[in-house]
């Protein structure tokens, strides 16, 4: 690993090329430079000379085709950088796979944080380019990477190969500089100081013909200085034979010479990419460090690297050679014997893909399987999985089957890019796992084959044969298992019976057994595993308290500054689907803002769609059209036509989108679609949500019969018939589609299901049900004392207004309520406001005018004659602006007073009059053909009114004429229900009624003339005299006379009494 990112170690000996530095200094405004040049020009030596003589610092990359896995190469540029980076700074990320689905993201967050880091100026150099693939990983943002590096920095590459077309732009726009082959090539001057710096005896005509002939390419100079019988023969042999077989024949002359030792010694290292002394020395058994000084004493084509211990490398020309040798000289068998002491030098220095090859070629798949498998989990980890998926690739398919964990560790890399066949290849594993009768591996390839099913978001049907798999296999696992694999265990169980069965009998056994396990495991894989299976049970069985502690405990570790950027992300994302599960807008528009900008800046982008999702799903429940359509047309960016489960929820979205707007035709054809997805993949969740749903629709159609239908559907659903997020949404739609249809006891009976559900398991998402419909079913709660408190927190939590509003009484959770009829009292939030002598008088007397328009309007001018009829006009203005603001600030909201075309009112959805309730159910009264309904009404009405109109503002001429309506509406409403009550033989209630009636306003004559008439007709004289002896003596405080009828009352009362007299 040291020589991959340790730069070269200059020769002593080394050809200055100051034609080509002074290329080099012209570079300013370009970020990169690109060196291209066949191999042995020189390239690596010259960008490592120029560096050492400016003193410039530098970090050096050496790439390999490992490298073509892009994980890879953020792994050791990683390893490159954290030297020079603070310690104290969180470490740079590795590309692991949740950031597939953002790479470019990550690839330029990455490098902007690695040059905020890096002390400039600095030069970073990407050695061995050529290994790199034209369509890899990394080729294609390399030109990103470019444009992206700040001045103080330059990123040097090296390769064999031109840039490719697509960096013609930067080229043109100078932001690469190209030094080519031609630009490499040594002219006659810089041959002549070579021969020099190589110590040849070559006259000014042989370095003439040596230029000519190899055309400026230092190796092959090189070679002919190292060749001892370089002469016209070999001069004319030189001419005929083709310019990439030069360095072959050259280096056979220069093998040639070599003692046999040396030749061994050479043939043997071949076999390691790099190598220090001692690992050579273990290799040949040779005195590996003498032989290397020779090596580099002669100029042999062995570079060293600025390491400790010292690392070397043959050129790349000159190893080719070598292994080509090595396969005559020491012959197929010992050369494989070679290879396998090689591969367990590598693997002993932490060097996989070297070890890897080395054990291929070697043909011993026994040690080679051993060392996979002994850093496949670090590959994962690491990100690294393409690198781990070729090292199993290279493995002999007929040797597979004896250790099926490589087809476990295979499946594990392309789940996520492959769900199909890391299905496949699960099931292999588990199914040679069962034959070998390994418990551990079929307890991980088991767990890891039903996570598969959601990364394939298919259908799910298939599960139901691996949850009998599970039920088996738990029967099998000992308890000294450990808590991470007993962890890993059931938090697939409990997945699958989420994404499968939510109604299976021990689905709250394997629940509780997750939640316990969270406690205890400490792989974070597990750990993550545990966390985000129990979120998606809480949020399908509508366990919202559960989620909130869960939540609770974990955002402290899972939010903390150091916590890696997938953790928070994923906290975001449940965060703000539970927001929205318990109704709170402020924290679930937070938490969407907050993940997409972080899964935005970091490139981990896996829960994009479920979010857009989830905030639509804000969107249609609180009315904002905007959010809605900006997360729906995130949803369609994003669906993918393999991904057969997001689109059942794309179509869902939709229509519950096309229902609260009433689109039924756009409703009904996602509503298919939706359904259609939903039975196709086997979720109980969505096939019972899109069951709710369809219910809705034919109610909103008054089509109850096949509503009925669809709920009924959902008692041959698995999933929780008694409780959970769907049972509370059927229940919800039960009690709608009764009380359309004026069934009141069945509407109560589910009513109070769903609200007990939604009481006990804190759920607030009723998906669905359009805002005025849930208003009704509310304000029938409330009225019914059906968990009220619950039906107050949701209408406070959606912002709902009740319809019609002047029909809904005081039990309603009004923000602000006013008490007008027999006393004036003002009530926020239910709290009564303290009104004392220090309340100003005037925002009292323009609430009391406002009031007094029943829920209409008033003219500007109107108020301003009235409340200050002496004041100019702009001082009336100045003084209803200043009481329109106080008496804002005294009901505690802005918008308690609409102001609008030059009029004011209060506005009905917020405020809640007695006087206005009892106006509007004595209209209704009187509208209502049905009689018994109608003296309902009006009893309801009667109740409601405790007294006159408030008279603490009887100056305002307007309020003396309303106290007088609505006394005059109490008094038919009075008379009306008392004379419905004789007539229908309900004499107590009828005298009782009369009776309250008189405790509220004495006076009222009509009254106490119905009173004594009830009472004389039933022989009740005694309390006839009484009544009449009372309205007597009102009358005459008065100073009024009485009616001719009470007159004729009391006449006949009289004469009763002197019958009664006389016959004592």
């Amino acid at each position: 690993m040291l020589t991959k990112v340790t730069a070269p170690k200059l020769k002593k000996n080394l050809l200055i090329r100051k034609r080509l530095f002074k290329r080099l200094d012209k570079v300013d405004n370009e970020s990169a430079i690109w060196l291209a040049g066949p191999a042995g020009s020189g390239k690596t030596s010259l960008i490592a000379s120029y560096l050492n003589e400016k003193r410039i610092p530098a970090s050096w990359y050496q790439i390999d085709p490992g490298d073509n896995d892009i994980s890879n190469f953020f792994y050791y540029l990683n390893q490159a950088a954290a030297p020079l980076l603070n310690p104290k700074n969180p470490p740079l990320p590795l590309l692991t796979p949740e950031y597939s689905t953002g790479v470019d993201t990550f690839v330029a967050t990455y490098f902007e944080r690695l040059f905020q880091r890096l002390q400039p100026p600095r030069w970073l150099v990407l050695d061995n380019f050529q290994e790199i693939q034209n369509n890899s990983s990394l080729a294609q943002r390399l030109a990103s990477i470019i444009t992206s590096i700040p001045s103080e920095f330059k990123l040097v590459v090296i390769s064999r190969h031109n840039p490719w077309p697509s960096m013609a732009r930067l080229r043109a726009n100078q932001v690469l500089k190209m030094i080519g082959g031609r630009d490499l090539a040594l002219s006659i001057d810089e041959c002549r100081r070579l021969k020099r710096v190589l110590d040849c005896d070559w006259s000014e005509k042989a370095i003439a013909e040596v230029h000519r002939l190899t055309k400026g390419w230092m190796v092959g100079l090189i070679l002919l200085s190292l060749h001892s019988s370089f002469n016209p023969e070999s001069q004319n042999r030189l001419a005929e034979i083709q310019p990439t077989s030069v360095f072959d024949y050259f280096a056979a002359e220069v093998f040639k010479n070599c003692d046999s030792l040396t030749q061994q010694f050479l043939c043997q290292t071949a076999v390691l990419p790099h190598m220090t002394a001692e690992t050579a020395q273990r290799l040949t058994s040779m005195d590996a460090k003498a032989i290397i000084a020779r090596l580099q004493h002669r100029n042999f084509f062995l570079e060293q690297r600025q390491a400790e211990p010292p690392g070397y490398q043959y050129h790349p020309l000159f190893r080719d050679f070598l292994i080509q040798m090595a396969s005559r000289l020491i012959g197929p068998d010992a050369l494989k014997e070679i290879m396998n002491r090689g591969a367990e030098i590598m693997a002993e220095q932490g060097l996989g893909r070297e070890a890897v090859s080395l054990y291929r070629k070697a043909e011993n798949f026994q040690p080679m399987a051993e060392y996979i498998l002994s850093q496949a989990p670090v590959l994962v980890a690491q990100g690294r999985t393409n690198t781990l998926t070729r090292w199993i690739d290279g493995f002999p398919d007929d040797r597979m089957h004896a250790y099926p964990w490589l087809f476990f560790w295979k499946g594990v890399c392309l789940a996520h890019i492959h769900p199909v066949e890391g299905k496949a290849l699960f099931i292999q594993a588990y199914e040679a796992f069962v034959a070998g009768e390994d418990l551990l591996g079929r307890v991980f390839s088991w767990s890891a084959l039903i996570q598969v099913f959601l990364m394939a978001r298919d259908t799910f049907e298939d599960l139901d044969r691996w949850i009998g798999e599970g039920q088996h296999l738990e029967t099998l696992i000992p308890e000294n298992m450990g808590p991470d694999i007993l962890g890993r265990f059931y938090a697939s169980f409990l997945f699958s019976l989420s994404l499968r069965n939510l109604g299976h009998p021990e689905f709250f056994r394997i629940q509780e057994r997750c939640e316990h396990l969270l406690a205890l495991c400490t792989d974070n894989q597990v750990l993550d595993a545990l966390g985000s299976y129990l979120s998606m049970s809480y949020v399908w069985m509508g366990q919202t308290n559960r989620m909130g502690i869960l939540l609770k405990l974990s955002k402290p570790l899972m939010m903390h500054p150091d916590a890696p950027p997938v953790a928070k992300v994923n906290f975001l994302a449940v965060s703000s689907f539970y927001s929205i599960m318990v109704g709170d807008w402020d924290s679930a528009r937070q938490a969407i803002e907050q993940y997409f900008a972080l899964s935005e800046k970091s490139g981990i982008r896996v829960y994009d769609f479920n979010v857009h999702g989830w905030a639509s799903y804000v969107g249609v429940l609180t009315g904002d059209n905007r959010l809605l359509q900006e997360h729906l047309e995130g949803m369609e960016r994003l669906l993918s036509p393999s991904a057969v489960w997001d689109s059942g929820q794309y179509h869902y979205t939709i229509a519950l989108a096309a229902l609260l707007t009433k689109d039924f035709s756009l409703c009904r054809f996602h509503l298919d679609e939706c359904r259609k997805i939903a039975d196709y993949a086997g979720t109980p969740n969505p096939m019972g949500l899109s069951r709710v749903l369809e219910a809705t629709f034919f109610i909103v159609q008054n089509d109850f019969k096949k509503a009925i239908e669809a709920i009924d559907c959902i008692s041959r659903i698995d999933v929780s018939q008694h409780t959970g997020h769907v049972f509370f949404l059927k229940e919800l739609v039960l009690a709608d589609c009764a009380l359309a249809q004026n069934r009141k006891a069945e509407m109560i009976a589910h009513l109070k299901a769903a609200l007990s559900d939604a009481a006990q398991n804190g759920i607030m998402m009723p998906l669905g049900l359009s805002r005025e419909r849930l208003a009704n079913l509310l304000s029938e709660a409330i009225g019914a004392d059906i968990e009220a408190d619950t039906a107050t927190a949701m209408i406070h939590r959606f912002q709902l207004v009740p319809s019609p509003a002047d029909l809904i009484g005081e039990k309603w959770p009004w923000p602000i309520k006013l008490v007008t009829l027999g006393r004036f009292d003002i009530f926020l939030d239910d709290e009564r406001l303290a009104i004392s002598g220090k309340t100003p008088k005037k925002p009292l007397e323009l609430l009391k005018l406002l009031v007094c328009k029943n829920g209409g309007s008033i003219d500007r001018e109107a108020v301003m004659d009235r409340l200050w009829p002496e004041a100019d006009g702009d001082r009336a203005v100045q003084n209803i602006n200043t009481t329109l603001h106080r008496l804002r600030k005294l009901l505690g909201r802005d918008d308690c007073i609409i102001s609008e075309h030059g009029r004011l009112s209060l506005n009905p959805e917020l405020c809640w009059v007695d006087a206005w309730h009892f106006e509007a159910m004595t209209d209704k009264a009187k509208s209502d053909r049905d009689l018994e309904k109608r003296i309902d009404m009006l009893s309801r009405a009667i109740d409601l009114y405790a007294g006159p109109f408030s008279g603490e503002h009887d100056d305002i001429e307007s309020g003396i004429w309303y106290a007088q309506r609505l006394r005059n509406a109490w008094m038919d409403a009075v008379l009306t229900t008392g004379q419905w009550y004789m007539e229908n033989n309900r004499i107590e209630r009828s005298k009782d009624l009369f009776q309250r009636s008189l405790a509220i306003d004495d006076t009222v004559e009509p009254f106490y003339r119905e009173l004594m008439a009830l009472l004389y007709d039933h022989d009740r004289l005694a309390e006839a005299k009484l009544v009449s002896n009372r309205c007597r003596h009102v009358l005459s405080k008065r100073g009024l006379l009485p009616a001719d009828d009470t007159m004729a009352l009391f006449n006949k009362l009289q004469t009763e009494r002197s019958k009664s007299n006389q016959k004592k």
